[in-house]
C-alpha cells in the first residue's frame, strides 16, 4: 500500500516532492504564464509608459507587423501622435522577444519565457524569462524605453519582486536569484547616456544581484531578422 501510495505521489505531483534547490539545472520547476497573463502583461506595461494610449481597443499583432515596417529606429515627436496602439504593442513584443533571443546567445543558455515561479502566488511576480544553473535562479525582465526618463517606480517595481521571490526560496534552503534588467532602446548620444546612469542608480540599490544590460533595438532587428513570429 505504502509504495503504491508514493508511485502515486511520483506521477501526479513529482513537482512538490523537491525543495527549489534539488533543480539545480531543471527548468521545470519554473511555471509559464497563460497568453492571456502574458498579454495582460504587456497591456499594463505599455499603459505604464504610453499613457497617451491607454484605454485605447486595439487587435493583439504579431511581430511579423513590425517587420514589414519600415525602420522605426528614432520616432520623431510629431509621429507618435500618429503612431497606433497596435504598433506601438508590436513594438514592446518585438522588443521583448529579440532582447530575450541576445541574451541567449551572449550567455550560451536556454530560457524559459514568460515565467511563474511557483508556490509564490499570482501573476504578478512573473517574469520575461528566467533559468536556473546549479543553485542560481536567474530572472530576466525586458523593458523598452523610447525616452530617456523613466519612472524610478517601474524599475523598483521588478526589484521587489525579485526580492520577493528570493525571500520564499530562502526560507526553503532554495536558489538565489539574480536578477538581469535587459533594456531595449533606439536612444543615441546624451539621451542614452542618462538612461543608463538613471537605470544603474535605481539598480545599485538592489540588494539581490542586478546586472542591466543595453541593446540597440535597430541593431538587434539586423541582426535577427529571422523573428517573425510570436513566442
Amino acid at each position: 500500500m505504502v509504495l503504491l501510495i508514493f508511485a502515486w505521489l511520483v506521477t501526479k505531483h513529482h513537482g512538490k516532492l523537491y525543495a527549489p534547490g534539488d533543480f539545480e539545472t531543471d527548468q521545470s520547476f519554473l511555471k509559464t504564464l497563460s497568453p492571456e497573463a502574458r498579454e495582460e502583461r504587456l497591456e499594463e506595461e505599455i499603459e505604464s509608459l504610453e499613457p497617451a494610449f491607454a484605454g485605447t481597443s486595439f487587435q493583439m499583432p504579431t511581430i511579423s507587423d513590425a517587420n514589414a515596417r519600415t525602420d522605426n529606429s528614432e520616432l520623431k515627436a510629431d509621429d507618435k501622435s500618429s503612431e497606433s496602439r497596435a504598433e506601438i504593442m508590436t513594438s514592446y513584443k518585438t522588443a521583448e522577444e529579440l532582447a530575450l533571443k541576445q541574451y541567449e546567445t551572449e550567455m550560451d543558455v536556454s530560457l524559459q519565457r514568460h515565467i511563474i515561479v511557483p508556490n509564490i502566488g499570482a501573476d504578478r511576480l512573473a517574469f520575461d524569462g528566467g533559468y536556473i544553473k546549479r543553485s542560481y535562479l536567474t530572472l530576466i525582465e525586458v523593458k523598452f524605453f523610447r525616452k530617456h526618463f523613466v519612472p524610478a517606480s517601474i524599475i523598483r517595481d521588478v526589484i521587489y519582486r525579485a526580492a520577493l521571490v528570493q525571500s520564499q526560496l530562502s526560507k526553503n534552503d532554495g536558489l538565489i536569484v539574480k536578477l538581469i534588467l535587459l533594456v531595449v532602446t533606439d536612444l543615441v548620444g546624451s539621451d542614452l547616456e542618462k538612461l543608463k546612469k538613471r537605470l544603474k542608480n535605481i539598480a545599485n540599490e538592489s540588494l539581490l544581484p542586478t546586472e542591466v544590460r543595453f541593446f540597440n533595438f535597430s541593431r538587434l532587428r539586423k541582426k535577427y531578422p529571422d523573428i517573425s513570429t510570436c513566442t
